[in-house]
Formats: C-alpha cells, structure tokens, sequence
C-alpha cells in the first residue's frame, strides 16, 4: 500500500503500514504540533517587530482559544516541510497531488468548523470600542477594505434578519436589491451560479463567512492548477507555482471579497478544464455533464457584474478556448445528442438567468442610468510603463505601510515575471524553426492591453474592441494572466539549454527591471520619500533572482531551491493581506450594539445614522436603517426631498451616504452636497422630513439634546459606546 507517499510492502493478506512508517507519522505529527506551539505562542512578539511584520498585536492574541487555533493551522503548515524531510519531497508531493482534492475540502471544512475567516470586521472596533486585534489569529483587520467589512459583509449578515429575501427593506428601507448589484446570499435559483454563498444560506452568518473565505481560496487554487496541468501537458511543478502565483497574487488578495475576482478566475478555469473533457471523450452522458458544467460557470461569471474585470479575463478565456478547440478538431465528432444536451441545457440557463432580469430589471434600469457606475466610460492610458515590472514591490504592502498619492489596492499587482514569458515563447519559435501561432497570439492580445493601459486608445476604438468599460489599472488583470500562462507555458516546452551567461544576463536583466518597477509603481506626494526603501529593495532584487533563476536555470535543485524559496515569501505576503480572524463578535456582539438591539427589540422602528459607516452595522445586526450604502439611489427618499431634481446629478449614483439632522429648513443651504469623497453623499435633512420618511431613532456622535421644529424633538434614550448618543423622535402634545 501507499502511505505518505510512500510504499509498503505487505506480508501475507495484511495491507497495514509497517512499523517504520507508523513511527515516520508519528515523529511528523510530534515535530509539527510542538513546532506549531512553540510559534503560536511567541507570534504576537514576533509580529510586533517591525522589522519582521508591520503588525500592531496586543495580548488578546495570546487567548488560549486564539492560541489553539493558531497552533491548528500552523501544525498543517509545517506538516508539508517536514513531511518533506521525513518521506521525501518527489513522494509528499505525488501525495499530495492524488489527495488534493479531499485535502481541499477538509480545509474547507475545517475553516468552518474554526469559525475563521479573511474578513476586517474587527475595525468595527474603533466605532464601537474595544481592542481591533481581539480574536485575531494571523495579522491585522485592514481599514482600507471598507468595501469589504464596511459593505459587503454588514450586507450579507443583514440577509439573516431578512430570510434571504431577493429584496429588503432592512438595508435602506426602501426595497433594496439584494442580488443583482450587491451579491448578497439569496434563496433564489440563480444563486445556483453563486456556490460560494451557500454557506451563508446552510451554516449561517459566522459560519458563512468562514465558508465563503476557505472556500473561494481552496476552490481558486485547485481550479488553476487543473486547467494548468492541461495547459503544460501535466507538469505538475510549473502547474503548482503558477497556480499559487495566481492564489495569492497581491491585486487578487488585496481585492479578495469585492467585486468577484475569484469567481471570475474560478468560472473561467473550471470552464476550460470542463470544455477539454467534453472535447476528449464521447460517452454522451458525460458530454452532459460536462455541457452542464460550463453552462454553471458562464452563470458564474456572467453573475460577477464587474465589467471592468470581466472583459479582460473574458477575453483571455476566448483566446484559450479556441485553442483547445482547434487542437482537438480533428476528433471532436459532436452527435445530435451532444447538440440536444447543449439546447436543453442552455434553455434552463436563459431560463434562470432570465428570472434575474425580470426581478432586478428596474435595477438594471436604475444602475445603467447612474452617473457612476452607469455612465463611467474609459479610454485607457495613464498607467505607467514602471507598474509592468513592480510586481514583487507590491509583495510588501502586507508589511510596510503604504500612504502615496493611491492606496494599497489600487496599487497592488501580479508576479508574472514579465517580459520572461515573452521573451522564452520567441526564444522556444526560434530554437524550434517553426511559428508558435498560439504564443503569438496571447502576445498580441498582451501588447493591445499593454498599449491600451499605458498610452490609451481613441474613444471610438476603446468602443470597438468592447474596453470602454475596462479602467486602466483593471486591465492589468488580463496582462498578468496572460503574462504567467506564457511563462508557464514556455518553461514547460522549454527543451534546449541556454549558456550559462545567457541564462545569468536575463537574471541580472530582471532583477534591474524590478528594481525599476519598484521604484515606480508606487505613486507619492510631493515631500514623500520613496516607499521601497534599500533595505526593501533588497528584497525585492533577492525574490527577483530567485524566480527568475527558478525560470532560467534547469539543474533540478537550484530550480526547487528557487521555486519553494520564493513562493515561501510569495504565499506568506499573499497570506498576510487578510487577517485570520475568528468569529464576528466586533460586528454583532459589542455593548454598544447590544444596547441599539435592544432598543429596537422593545420598539420596532427605522433607523437613521449621521455616519454613514455605522449604518452599515445596524443592518448587520437586522435594524432596518434608512441610509445603508446606495446601489441605486433611494429615488422615493429623494424625490421628495428634492420634487424639481435641482440635486440628482449628485445622488444619482453609488454612494455612501451621510445624514445631518437639523431643527428646522432655515438651517438648510443645500439638502445634498458631495462628501470628501467621490462615492460620498451628505445629506441635510430636517425633523419634518426625517418623520415624513418614518425614522424614528437618529444615531449621532453629537449631542442633540433640545433639538426641536415645535411638532416634535429629539429626545435622548441611551448611549452606545463612548462615542455615540441614541435620540428618539417624539412627537410634542
């Protein structure tokens, strides 16, 4: 039998492991779980030097819960290296190849079951009191994910209180969509394209978010990896590093639970790994399922509804998927059955597609009418040439402040090794004598992203080639996913040897071109100094030679050396951009908003905050809240405040949306007004109008008390948290 990756012989009928493998397993599990806690337990100390980590920890970490969960997951981590040294690497990794599939779902399971995930709820502390590092496991809650802990999660914990209703009057209190724009969790049969929300919908809120982080990374990783061993003719090796680059590149990690980057990646890799098996086999039924299954990732990817990321990436998938066609032309022998399964399948998708656009069409309306996101039209240009090669640079944003003229996410990219992919797809035409069509191709579409991102095309082109909704900084999703396919794709056709002086000059070449890019994708305001310092540029010329060596040199353990070296600090950056953090009790379970449920439990009414990010967490919490973030703008709410529309060219689009509550309209300059930023929108309203549109609790951070119009005031009833006063409106007798 085979055990560890090792094989046993057996004695008689017997199939149990020797005694020496069983004392191997043993010594494995020993050496993992004292090492786990060992580094579980010094890890706050460890973090706060700001010389290893930029984290700031403080002894809540050191809970002997949070302790024991860390201690779990690095025992699985250390596992791998030191299974490595006990049974050997070739047999751990032919292991862990066989068995990837049910190793994925136990993470999976696991992480559900820890009640951890990625999110950055724990910056709910700071409005709410209490320590932001509380019940965390690995790094720190980013405040820069706003998207992500101040709208999506809130609004995804909110479906709870509204069972998973397609529309809801908890978020906004006007009929909010809750599936089209936002993708929150809904029972409807189009979240059969949205898998990574069942969770939500089985386990519940904590649980679903645990599900919905663990899930998307396992699933993302894997489905990579399957189409790449399809890509390279099953070399598992470049299939592996290619497929963690993609993971936990900086731009996917950073833009990890916003606007369905994964989904997008995950929908197109199945697809194509589903596409390959329909082409080579011609069992019928199998075609079926295979049919089925590319029609399940096309709702999958159409539901995305990030057009900007969208386009790139589709782009990428037709080029691939009229290569695998033309490869297996020859053979495909289609039937009338193959051509009945993809009509009837295909039937069903429209079908339940088309109940979205029936359900979300005034939506759809609404949305395509905005002036952002509706009306945003690109271009291209503005992107500088440096950003091509700043890759590895954006490997330290996990750990070293960033605070230019952009922010982190924004900034933030893949490691492709670019130009090497390109460079290796000419150099392997050129030592074979013959056109690479394909390669040329992916290079073409590579140079048109690259030229539109950098310099821009004329409107009437960026609308002819369908990037008129592609920002420049998006398209860089398509230029990294191309430039790492001709990577992986040339290293494994890669059958000649380079000198060592050619291979040495394009290592020396990229290492100068990182440096470059560091130094320039990295915009600062005027009196800034420089982000990547010497001591980081180190670093990064250390990553830089270390991939490219991985690439350039073939002796089998300089290339291993190089490959595990560098993906070591590749994951771990990757790893870092989300904390781990256990359970939500920042976001459901404070004092403070103890106190605002309590209230509304004892007396139902809508709810109205002066910040527009505490509105968030009432609807979390299931408080029906009048200004949630505006998908679409509250038309009803609106109207009225404004019947001549002198004001919609400022709330006619996305917003946030901030409420001051005034007396009376003698103190009213303008009722609405655009905030300090761009997605902003600071509304004056008065008492009358606040009655008018039912609210009846108004959460401030100032003190109101005596604020009255003469029919009715605000009457103070309760304190959450040190910064927050609760009033109520009451009528005057």
């Amino acid at each position: 039998m085979s055990l560890g990756g090792v094989s046993v012989r057996s004695e008689g009928v017997s199939s149990r492991p020797s005694t020496r493998v069983l004392w191997k397993i043993l010594i494995l599990a020993v050496l993992s779980i004292t090492a786990a806690l060992a580094v579980a337990l010094v890890y706050p100390a460890i973090s706060s030097n700001r010389y290893i980590f930029d984290f700031t920890l403080t002894q809540g970490n050191a809970s002997r819960r949070i302790v024991g969960i860390r201690a779990v997951i690095l025992a699985v981590i250390f596992a791998v290296p030191i299974a490595w040294s006990i049974f050997g690497f070739s047999k751990v990794n032919n292991w862990l190849h066989r068995q990837r599939y049910w190793i994925g779902l136990i993470l999976v399971a696991g992480a559900v079951v820890l009640n951890i995930s990625g999110s950055s709820l724990n910056m709910w502390h700071v409005f709410f009191g209490g320590d932001t590092s509380e019940n965390i496991v690995f790094g720190e809650p980013r405040l820069i994910r706003s998207d992500e802990w101040v709208v999506n999660t809130p609004l995804n914990y909110s479906q709870r209180y509204n069972n998973y209703g397609y529309f809801s009057d908890i978020a906004g209190g006007h009929g909010m969509d809750m599936f089209i724009v936002k993708d929150t969790p809904v029972w409807t049969f189009a979240e059969i394209f949205r898998p990574f929300h069942w969770g939500y919908l089985i386990f519940g809120s904590s649980r679903g978010l645990a599900f919905y982080w663990a899930a998307r990374t396992a699933v993302l990783f894997l489905a990579a990896y399957e189409f790449l061993l399809i890509f390279t003719k099953g070399n598992r090796v470049w299939s592996c590093f290619s497929a963690l680059l993609i993971t936990f590149a900086p731009l996917v990690q950073w833009w990890y639970a916003v606007n369905s980057l994964p989904e997008m990646l995950i929908a197109m890799f199945i697809s194509l790994c589903a596409l390959e098996k329909f082409l080579t086999t011609h069992d019928s039924k199998r075609r079926l399922l295979w049919v089925t299954v590319i029609y399940w990732c096309a709702g999958m990817f159409i539901l995305s509804l990030y057009p900007a990321w969208q386009i790139p990436v589709a782009f990428v998938l037709l080029f691939l998927a009229i290569h695998q066609i033309a490869q297996r032309w020859g053979s495909i022998a289609i039937t009338k059955r193959d051509v009945m399964s993809i009509l009837v399948v295909g039937v069903v998708f429209l079908a339940i597609l088309g109940t979205v656009f029936v359900l979300s069409k005034q939506t759809i309306i609404d949305t395509m009418n905005t002036v952002y996101p509706g009306s945003r039209k690109s271009h291209g240009g503005g992107m500088t040439w440096s950003s091509l090669f700043g890759g590895i640079a954006t490997l330290l944003l996990p750990f070293k402040e960033y605070s230019g003229t952009s922010n982190p996410s924004e900034v933030s990219l893949f490691v492709d090794l670019f130009p090497l992919g390109i460079l290796l797809t000419i150099a392997n035409m050129v030592n074979k004598k013959r056109w690479d069509w394909f390669g040329l191709a992916l290079i073409a579409l590579d140079v048109v992203f690259i030229v539109y991102s950098r310099i821009g095309f004329p409107v009437w082109l960026a609308q002819m080639a369908l990037l008129s909704s592609v920002t420049s900084v998006r398209v860089t999703v398509g230029i990294s996913i191309i430039n790492i396919l001709l990577l992986v794709r040339s290293v494994s056709q890669f059958d000649w040897h380079a000198s060592i002086l050619t291979s040495a000059s394009a290592v020396i070449g990229y290492i100068a071109l990182c440096v470059f890019g560091a130094k320039g994708s990295f915009p600062m305001a005027a009196g800034q100094g420089e982000y990547v310092t010497p001591k980081y540029m180190v670093i990064v010329g250390i990553t830089a030679c270390l991939l490219a060596m991985a690439v350039m040199f073939r002796k089998y353990l300089v290339r291993i050396l190089c490959i595990v070296l560098s993906l070591t600090f590749i994951v771990i950056s990757g790893a870092s951009v989300n904390p781990v953090q256990y359970s939500d009790k920042a976001l459901t379970q404070t004092q403070a908003m103890r106190t605002l449920v309590d209230i509304n439990n004892q007396d139902p009414g809508m709810w109205m905050t002066e910040h527009n990010l505490i509105s968030q967490s009432l609807a979390a919490n299931g408080l029906q809240t009048f200004n949630t973030v505006n998908v679409t703008p509250n038309w009803s709410a609106w109207e009225y405040m404004d019947p001549k529309g002198e004001y919609k060219h400022i709330y006619n689009r996305y917003a946030f949306v901030l409420v001051d509550l005034v007396a009376t309209s003698q103190s009213v300059e303008a009722p609405f007004e655009k905030g300090d930023a761009d997605d902003q929108l600071k509304v004056t309203m008065t008492l009358e109008q606040a009655n008018h549109l039912h609210i009846k609790y108004y959460v401030t951070g100032a003190d109101l008390d005596g604020m009255s119009d003469g029919s009715r005031k605000l009457e103070r009833i309760a304190r959450a948290g040190d910064l927050l006063y609760v009033y109520k409106m009451v009528d005057i007798n």
